[in-house]
């Protein structure tokens, strides 16, 4: 799958560190905790960046990976470590950044990482 206009658009506003490397269509789940509700389960754009950190798109190109979210991105701030944003489209078109928290990766499977409000898994 090649990047879309929308998602180069996207890279080239982000600031330099989370400037991205190849990525690739692989199997993700987000989920809503602590109720378990499955926000997005199946094949995400996974964009990893050096030291574990990455983001999440719709597989299929443009649109929202679930609900009004664009993307989801998991930067690794030190060791187990990350913050979580999302990328929130708002209904009169505007994109903007949502701060989601904190995550630890898990210790049951360390593709996941986990939030107060939230699980993240990409394999």
């Amino acid at each position: 799958m090649k990047p879309s206009a929308f998602l180069i658009a996207l890279l080239i506003a982000l600031p330099a560190p989370l400037v991205f490397a190849k990525g690739r269509v692989l199997e993700c789940a987000i989920t809503k905790l602590p109720s378990n509700d499955i926000l997005h389960k199946g094949q995400c754009y996974y964009l990893p960046h050096k030291g574990g950190s990455f983001a999440l798109l719709k597989a299929e190109g443009e649109g929202a990976l679930y609900a009004s979210v664009e993307m989801v991105t998991v930067y690794v701030m030190g060791r187990d470590t990350a913050e979580v944003t999302r990328l929130v489209k708002e209904e009169d078109g505007e994109s903007r950044n949502d701060t989601w928290g904190e995550a630890k990766r898990s210790k049951a499977d360390s593709a996941c990482w986990e939030g107060a409000e939230f699980r993240i898994c990409a394999w």
